[in-house]
């Protein structure tokens, strides 16, 4: 199915099994009205679906400033909307609410290319996130296919081995926050929370998978790309791999499964991930355990073709096969093992206000790292970053399926502004206007209190909000421990 019909078919709730039926949850019910329309019928060649008679200005996108002001929002958001020159939207038979869907162009789109290419190879399996100009940004319908993929290779007794990669530079640098936010303001956000859920099933789905996954993480790892690998049995990291979970940076709050891997790392070193973005790269992964083996990128292909040769491989096989691959030149870890011991004094504090004051105790000046996570934990929304200590202290006392019913909670409040609009404020400063100048209110650590973060917690009071059932699996018994 072509990229155009993907998307108009998640529309209608059965996109590459995305919907799975339950296109009544997102989209209010079976009897969906799908419509589009563009200001241009014809792009690069090929021709939008359904074209429909072209409408001008606000009334042709049901969407104006009046909109953004009843929300608290900035207008310059409905500004951008407007300004977009594809638009895809379909309208709610049940409710009425017109929700309409960014399919800007991007060479990927409207059956000019698949955004997930699966191959077959032996007893082994291929999944390619394939959006490198969007460094493999997932997707709604991203999401859906990998998600059938893998169920079908989970159930398929002629496959051993899947093996997870992306196209270009990364890996996957997160989940696509500009059409999220664009979904939300146009329409209703419960889009926002059926493409969340989507994401997490498709986490656990990974994180508890009966047969062996190889990550071959090679290049940006960000947001949802780290849910989606940071609990698969091997991950693979080169000199190329860049880590980082910066959600708190734009109003949102590590999730995908974060407060369960990073509070697991040594001390308290996801407390300093979460809460800084801070980037890592792939010896400092595998120091702290966030990766299980370093290979330089220039053997990744021959190590992927030796592995599509195991006959039956079991996780024993696979990881003396990994073995024979990894890098044995000198790596230097000695600065994590040197931070780790400020970190520990500094991110063990009770609140984020006491977490800054003591790295401000520590700074001289001459590490650089201190005055950068000093620079983020200022610049960043202070009620994410309080959402996001409480979120990983409570992961390191929970399982992996009550750190993602957590997470799914607090984000449907996030996404619903609940309690505040940073999540949109942020994403308006750094990737709309892009003047990177956030105004979050509250404003101050000291506003933030304990009953506002008990309101995330709470389930939502919204006849639209429905809790995220995840199915009863069990977790691999096999562990791989990080190596050189």
């Amino acid at each position: 199915m072509g990229g155009g019909e993907r998307v108009a078919a998640a529309a209608h709730g059965g996109g590459g099994g995305g919907g799975g039926g339950g296109g009544g949850e997102a989209y209010g019910g079976n009897n969906t009205a799908c419509l589009a329309t563009v200001l241009s019928g014809e792009s690069r060649g090929g021709t939008y679906p359904h074209v429909a008679p072209s409408l001008s200005g606000e009334s042709r996108l049901g969407f104006g400033h009046e909109r953004c002001d009843s929300l608290r929002l900035p207008r310059s958001l409905c500004d951008y909307v407007v300004q977009e020159e594809r638009i895809l939207y379909w309208i709610s038979s049940s409710h009425l609410d017109l929700i309409w869907v960014l399919a800007k162009f991007d060479g990927m789109l409207f059956g000019l290319g698949k955004l997930v290419l699966c191959e077959e190879k032996s007893c082994a399996r291929k999944v390619t996130l394939n959006r490198p100009r969007k460094l493999n940004c997932l997707t709604f319908e991203m999401i859906s296919e990998i998600h059938v993929a893998m169920r079908t290779y989970e159930n398929d007794a002629k496959v051993n081995l899947v093996i997870v990669k992306g196209k270009g530079k990364a890996f996957c640098a997160g989940g696509d926050v500009t059409r999220t936010v664009l979904y939300i303001l146009a329409g209703h956000w419960t889009f926002a929370t059926s493409f969340y859920r989507r994401q997490l099933m498709l986490d656990y789905l990974l994180a508890t998978y009966k047969k062996p996954l190889v990550f071959l993480i090679n290049g940006i790892v960000m947001g949802g790309g780290a849910g989606l690998s940071m609990n698969g049995m091997f991950r693979i990291v080169t000199e190329n791999t860049v880590f980082a979970m910066p959600e708190v940076l734009i109003g949102h709050f590590p999730d995908v499964g974060a407060s369960y891997f990073l509070s697991r790392l040594p001390g308290y070193y996801g407390e300093y991930l979460g809460l800084t973005g801070a980037r890592i790269n792939g010896v400092e992964m595998l120091a702290c355990g966030l990766a299980t083996h370093f290979v330089l990128s220039k053997d990744l292909q021959q190590l992927e073709n030796a592995l599509c040769e195991l006959v039956s491989p079991d996780a024993l096989t696979i990881s003396k096969l990994i073995d024979q691959f990894i890098y044995c030149g000198q790596t230097n870890q000695d600065s994590f093992h040197e931070r780790l011991e400020t970190i520990n004094k500094c991110f063990c504090k009770e609140t984020v206000e006491e977490i800054l004051l003591s790295l401000e105790e520590m700074n001289s000046g001459a590490d650089k790292w201190i005055v950068e996570a000093i620079s983020s934990l200022k610049s960043a929304s202070p009620t994410s970053l309080k959402i996001g200590l409480r979120s990983i202290r409570e992961g390191r006392k929970q399982t992996l399926e009550l750190c993602i019913a957590r997470e799914y909670v607090v984000c449907s409040h996030v996404v619903r502004g609940t309690v505040c609009n940073d999540f949109f404020e942020g994403s308006r400063a750094l990737l709309f206007e892009k003047d990177k100048k956030p105004k979050w209110e509250p404003s101050q650590l000291c506003q933030v209190s304990e009953e506002m973060l008990d309101k995330f917690s709470a389930e939502l009071d919204d006849e639209d909000f429905k809790c995220l059932q995840l199915p009863a699996r069990s977790s691999p018994s096999t562990e791989a421990r990080a190596k050189l």
